[in-house]
């Protein structure tokens, strides 16, 4: 007995963006909870630690800031405003705007604006702030968001294998010769 189960097309990012703001209207607090999980979400790509916490903290602030930017100029006058909003649809078409770009690359280096920032004792605060994120705030976020555990995990089994490939491949060439 064989049952055929037709697997569904994957959904297209319209359909999903759209099943989404209907969601929103229906349910004004999913925003929070879409929010959430998509901040968790990203610092979890980044690995779930110290940087990846800076990450999304820079990456949020430029995103803000430009759209910020973007809507300033927008609201200077009518024109603006149709400029904004065409601006925000054709990024939202394409997927990605040269400023989400720049802000992307720039959030990845924000250790090197905390030390442009502060200077020499910025140097200082990465160390400590990393420390203390260590041994105060990671048990805490981990223990309430367990995705970001899992995700440290995989990346630490992911290093382990990596070393024990070279491991294998260095004693492999060690008995070739």
């Amino acid at each position: 007995m064989t049952s055929e189960v037709k697997e569904k097309p994957k959904e297209g990012r319209f359909v999903r963006h759209s099943h989404t703001v209907k969601r929103l209207a229906r349910e004004p607090k999913y925003g929070g909870t879409l929010v959430r999980d998509w901040l968790v979400a990203l610092w979890a790509t980044k690995g779930g630690g110290f940087y990846g916490l800076g990450y999304v903290v820079t990456l949020v602030t430029l995103e803000a800031l430009s759209l910020e930017q973007d809507a300033a100029k927008g609201a200077s006058s009518f024109a603006g405003a149709e400029s904004f909003f065409a601006s925000q649809a054709i990024q939202y078409i394409s997927g990605f705007g040269v400023d989400s770009i720049m802000n992307t690359i720039r959030a990845a280096a924000w250790p090197a604006y905390l030390f442009d920032w502060l200077g020499p004792p910025g140097i200082v605060a990465f160390f400590v702030a990393g420390a203390i994120f260590e041994r105060v705030v990671r048990p805490a976020v981990e223990a309430r968001l367990p995705e970001l555990a899992a995700a440290r995990v995989q990346r630490l089994k992911a290093r382990e294998e990596k070393r024990e490939r070279k491991r294998a491949k260095r004693a492999a060439k060690t008995r070739a010769e």
